[in-house]
């Protein structure tokens, strides 16, 4: 966290392999951040971890999409992976893609970092 703080574009393994070092690249050469899977997994949880308790969550966010990108982004708010929304919903991974794709753009938002503290109410 503080590396990202700090103006840090992307963290991956010291040993990751080639496609994974290109992805990484390209991505942060679009001024985007890059993380791995399971740091934004941790992310995810904390952000999760400071909503607050007594405050109602506001579903503003989700007046805009369809009931299947809500129910989507709920689930990738909430630390699901893709495989796991997949199968939760009885779709591709192809099709979680352009879902969340979809929700990303409409709420303006580039990551599931941003997703979850907005479905959460905390951006």
């Amino acid at each position: 966290m503080i590396a990202l703080d700090r103006g840090c574009a992307g963290y991956c393994h010291a040993f990751a392999d080639p496609e994974t070092l290109l992805q990484v690249h390209q991505v942060t050469s679009a001024d985007h951040v890059w993380i791995g899977q399971q740091l934004m997994q941790q992310l995810i949880q904390r952000a999760n971890s400071a909503m607050p308790v007594n405050k109602p969550v506001s579903t503003h966010w989700a007046e805009q999409l369809t009931s299947r990108e809500r129910e989507i982004a709920s689930l990738a708010a909430h630390g699901a992976t893709n495989a796991v929304i997949a199968a939760r919903c009885d779709i591709t991974e192809r099709t979680v893609k352009a879902h969340l794709s979809a929700v990303f753009e409409k709420l303006r938002v580039t990551d599931r970092l941003q997703l979850a503290l907005k479905v959460h109410g905390i951006q």
